[in-house]
């Protein structure tokens, strides 16, 4: 089919709820914005998803300080943090959540008009705000589609799915992609381009997130010549359902701990109190939290590779206030206040990502990124609400950065660009004979639950990139197209196996446990050789080389 040409001042990639944020900043600052999406916009990514909190020191429910914010960050990040990173979202964060409030995203409040905060896990007090603890980001979201509406020089395309960020003489120009609807080829100039694809958790079998959360956006900038670092650190999201089967994937509010909600295993012990002694589940990081349900399952102390998230202690009227929670699970028979709910964790977030600075700079001139598509954020582990935040701050910051880029005219030969794209896929289309790239995209999530999961170690993670090259040699031989979109497919398995290698290397490469990286043959932290980041880009030869680099 004919391709299409387009052109723009800035090309946003990814418009959840950090792409939709960087897109209205730079219209707003008199630039032409074209963003696009795999989805619908803004009814993609990981904002939508989130029955989330958004961690903000606002101070209306109890005294609080950007300041401590930010020593609950760091304390999570076990050292790793990029500290100039981790203070903006902290010191912005207020600021951004009465906009939000302007625009009408309907914060929960007390009676007397405070907005309310709820305690959660790695806060020292109640700091996170919400709509309701199912349906903040959905509310998030709509609020966003609906200034990206209001807001002059946003045009949007859904539908689309970038396979290749164009560099022309060291500097990103543009993008090129293919429509998911009938496979026309796109072509994109831009003066700037901002990678706001989200994380990479539908990598694992097992996992919390949206449908186009594969990790495109990590592999799209790594081709690009940007930086990959923190890898190795997925978040499992500890309390996710796995009965009543009608919830399955729903997660359960971290935030009912404090009011009494437990995690006990088939025996009814309370096992928090074995791994946090204090507090138990209270004042420990998610990453702590789904290390220790895992712990209880591998052990043989789980009920149907589950254990159990206990609400008896929550009296009735309160629980009723988790009102999306509790009529769900009434619905699916599973009553939270006669019985407990069967959880265990799944694959939620990504610490890592896509080397930035404060202004949201890649290295490659003219190539942004944000939100949960970056990282140096949150180090070793994200405590809750802080990915909301991230999303919300850094998409500002990354539309503020590249509406203040000059223009690059560049001479990019896009007829050039798409024929190599075309002819790339066209390689990999075999007589019937290969796999099917869902085939393909199925086994590299088995291959990353079951060898780079939460307990890790060195046996494991060498048979996991051993399976993961034999796919790659696999899939490189011939795929089976079956449709358009197969072609589509083949670029996310490619994307799949890319990535996974990555991380692999990544936890291979850090021989201790630190945050969400548990090594079960390192169990120890260990400052003295792994105070470090360990990053990953592409060689000259093409090749992926894995290193380190100082902590900012």
């Amino acid at each position: 089919m004919p391709r299409v040409h387009l052109t723009t001042d800035l090309l946003v990639i990814g418009a959840g709820g950090t792409g939709m944020i960087a897109a209205i900043e730079a219209a707003q600052a008199g630039r032409d914005v074209l963003l696009v999406d795999r989805s619908l916009i803004g009814r993609g990514g990981a904002t939508i998803m989130a029955q989330m909190t958004v961690a903000v020191a606002l101070g209306e429910e109890v005294p609080d300080s950007v300041d401590a914010h930010l020593a609950d960050t760091l304390a999570a990040g076990r050292g790793l943090c990029d500290e100039r990173l981790s203070a903006l979202i902290c010191e912005d964060g207020p600021a951004a959540i009465r906009q939000m409030d302007a625009w009408k995203v309907g914060w929960a409040r007390h009676p007397d008009g405070r907005i309310k905060s709820a305690q959660a896990p790695g806060h020292d007090r109640p700091r996170c705000v919400y709509v309701d603890f199912l349906s903040t980001g959905p509310a998030v979201s709509r609020t966003l589609r609906a200034q990206v509406q209001r807001t002059g020089g946003i045009r949007r395309i859904g539908d689309l799915c970038i396979t290749h960020i164009v560099v022309d003489g060291g500097i990103a120009t543009g993008a090129v992609g293919f429509s998911l609807a009938d496979g026309r080829p796109v072509s994109i100039a831009a003066q700037a381009t901002i990678v706001a694809t989200g994380g990479l958790t539908r990598l694992y079998r097992r996992n919390s997130a949206s449908a186009n959360m594969g990790g495109d956006g990590y592999a799209l900038a790594l081709r690009a010549g940007a930086e990959l670092i923190d890898m190795e650190f997925v978040q499992f999201e500890p309390t996710v359902v796995t009965e009543p089967t009608q919830c399955r994937g729903m997660e359960m509010p971290t935030a009912m701990f404090a009011d009494g909600a437990t995690l006990r295993n088939a025996q009814g012990e309370r096992f928090m109190f074995r791994h946090n002694p204090q507090h138990g589940e209270m004042q420990i990081e998610k990453a702590k939290i789904a290390l220790a349900v895992q712990e209880e399952i591998d052990a043989g102390r789980g009920c149907r590779g589950a254990v159990f998230f206990d609400t008896s202690a929550i009296p009735r009227a309160r629980l009723k206030t988790y009102v999306s929670h509790f009529t769900r699970l009434r619905n699916a028979g599973g009553d939270p206040s006669v019985g407990p709910i069967l959880i265990k964790p799944a694959a939620h977030s990504q610490m890592g990502g896509i080397r930035i600075d404060p202004q949201c700079r890649t290295g490659v001139n003219g190539l942004l990124a944000a939100g949960e598509a970056s990282g140096g954020v949150h180090g070793a582990s994200r405590i809750a609400g802080n990915g909301a935040s991230d999303a919300i701050i850094f998409g500002g910051i990354a539309g503020c950065s590249a509406a203040g880029m000059q223009s690059h005219p560049g001479n990019v030969p896009w007829e050039d660009v798409h024929r190599r794209a075309l002819d790339a896929f066209a390689a990999l289309e075999s007589n019937h004979t290969g796999p099917s790239p869902d085939e393909i995209k199925d086994a590299v999530r088995k291959v990353m639950l079951s060898g780079v999961g939460i307990r890790r170690n060195a046996e494991d993670l060498s048979e996991a990139l051993s399976a993961l090259s034999s796919l790659r040699k696999r899939a490189a031989a011939g795929l089976r197209f079956e449709r358009p979109s197969d072609r589509i497919r083949a670029h996310e398995a490619f994307g799949f196996i890319t990535i996974g290698e990555v991380i692999a290397r990544s936890a291979l490469a850090r021989r201790e446990s630190r945050g969400a990286h548990w090594r079960v043959d390192f169990p120890a932290r260990d400052d003295a050789h792994w105070l470090c980041h360990i990053t990953a880009r592409h060689s000259d030869a093409g090749a992926i080389e894995i290193g380190t680099a100082p902590i900012q």
